[in-house]
């Protein structure tokens, strides 16, 4: 058995405990055997969103094509998109790959840049094993490798992370001109470019957030306590962050908050812009729940249920919300 074998049966779910066992060893023994192994974990990530019904030749050759630039390590840039366009009766997936290819040569920085698409989430694992959940409309720019004296990337989106601990690498996530800065912990950053507001919510660990050009505007954050951006720069305050297991299974979960803020998250996570007629009580707390893979429109009506409003699409990307 090759181990390009091992591999796709251990992503397959195939592989029996020994030979688990097997593979995590080498995996921990062998620096560039590691490497390897977590960009196919992610490609796998990344994959699997191709997989639609109407989609299933595109996503086996998209993963065919990937595999063999692994192999060959000659991947460049991955930069994955997924446009959704409504049909009569069902959702049609397109997708479109664009690969760059160039050798590496000396001690080149070789960056991937990863797109969710609107209504999907991912989760990736990072060359130092740390994990990230990414939302929809979420945009990752990490390295092939990290630095030696430290593990950057850029977020323009939304990410839960859970950052393997080294003293000496610190994990910077930069964005919006801000970076946070980790050794070891567990956070959630909210940074899309297309909206104003920043947070990050610690859950377990510390974290510094700063001003890459004023490092004045800056926090420290202990567990439960979240940072956020304002006009005079960064506050933060008390805050329990109860969305990391709805968040692993699909869901987020609404407590309290105002309708405004969720057409929000929804306008940012589904590419649209929501058109308020007529006297909508927008600052209306509603308590809800619902998938990421969702369509928006089951969405609105099942908000329908907790909050009287009426809506209607005007195209793609537009909806108009009334009373």
């Amino acid at each position: 058995m090759t181990m390009k074998d091992r591999w796709t049966m251990y992503f397959q779910g195939e592989l029996t405990d020994p030979e688990k066992q097997e593979l995590f060893s080498r995996i921990e023994t062998d620096k560039e055997f590691k490497q390897d192994f977590s960009g196919l974990n992610n490609i796998w990530a990344i994959s699997q969103l191709l997989e639609q019904p109407q989609d299933a030749q595109t996503a086996q050759e998209g993963k065919r094509r990937l595999y063999g630039m692994m192999k060959k390590r000659k991947m460049r840039s991955v930069i994955f998109q997924v446009f959704r366009y409504a049909a009569v009766i069902c959702i049609v997936s397109v997708v479109s790959w664009f690969l760059t290819k160039n050798y590496f040569s000396g001690n080149e920085i070789v960056y991937t840049e990863i797109h969710v698409p609107s209504g999907q989430r991912l989760h990736l694992t990072l060359a130092d094993g740390s994990t990230v959940w990414l939302s929809p409309q979420s945009r990752l720019k990490l390295p092939n490798e990290f630095k030696r004296n430290n593990r950057t990337i850029e977020l323009d989106g939304e990410g839960f992370f859970t950052v393997t601990e080294d003293d000496e690498r610190p994990f910077i996530v930069k964005s919006k001109g801000y970076n946070v800065e980790v050794l070891g912990t567990k956070f959630n950053l909210f940074s899309y470019s297309k909206n104003s507001m920043y947070e990050v919510h610690l859950i377990k660990g510390k974290v510094h957030v700063y001003n890459e050009e004023n490092k004045d505007d800056m926090v420290f954050l202990l567990p439960d306590e979240k940072a956020y951006l304002t006009e005079g720069g960064l506050m933060k305050s008390p805050a329990y962050y109860d969305n990391e297991e709805f968040l692993k299974h699909g869901i987020y979960n609404f407590q309290a908050t105002p309708f405004i803020d969720i057409l929000e998250y929804l306008a940012l996570w589904y590419d649209v812009q929501f058109d308020i007629k007529g006297a909508v009580v927008l600052t209306m707390k509603v308590n809800a729940k619902f998938r990421l893979n969702d369509d928006i429109e089951s969405i609105l009506t099942a908000l329908q249920n907790v909050f009287k409003f009426n809506f209607k699409r005007i195209d793609d990307h537009k909806i108009e919300i009334s009373k």
